[in-house]
């Protein structure tokens, strides 16, 4: 009688526990690192989209104003497909140019832009208040007089630092 001899044959299948756990520990290496290199970029981003629409709203809104007084369009700050406003042009009042972009900003082409720091909320605001933190992304207006208007944005937390805000006044019924 021949004796088999069987030997034992293990067949490794997967990683163990020890090569999983140095994977996982690599890869949070490599993760903080990139927090390192990458991780003021989204405050960058806030920064550069909050400036662009401060830049972008007082653009927009000197040209509604222009085309408005100087006869070139009947109604401005219409909200798109709107042929007929409230107001009719030119603006005589500071009153009924902030009624008229207090409404863009509801309804109208003002109203797609959105605070960078709380993409919930637009971007745009009747407010008098930018030096604020917590004003931080909005494009504020507020009427200084009775034909004067005050346009105003912070970017950049400190509010209160000049580097990270900005006013313009425009005159709306020129």
């Amino acid at each position: 009688m021949k004796k088999i001899i069987l030997q034992k044959v293990t067949v490794r299948c997967g990683f163990s526990l020890m090569e999983l756990m140095i994977v996982i520990v690599i890869i949070g290496i490599l993760a903080a690192g990139s927090l390192i290199v990458f991780g003021d970029k989204g405050e960058k981003a806030k920064i550069a989209v909050s400036k662009t629409n401060y830049k972008s709203l007082i653009k927009y809104v000197r040209m509604e104003l222009f085309q408005c007084n100087s006869g070139m369009i009947d109604y401005a700050f219409l909200p798109p497909g709107v042929s007929k406003g409230s107001y009719k042009c030119p603006i005589t009042a500071s009153q009924t140019a902030a009624s008229l972009i207090n409404n863009s900003c509801r309804v109208g082409v003002m109203s797609e832009l959105k605070n960078p720091y709380d993409p919930k909320q637009r971007a745009c605001r009747l407010n008098i208040s930018y030096k604020n933190d917590s004003d931080v992304g909005y494009f504020n207006w507020s009427e200084k007089n009775g034909y004067q208007h005050r346009y105003s944005a912070c970017w950049e937390k400190p509010c209160s630092n000049t580097n990270n805000h900005s006013i313009v006044i425009i005159d709306v019924t020129k």
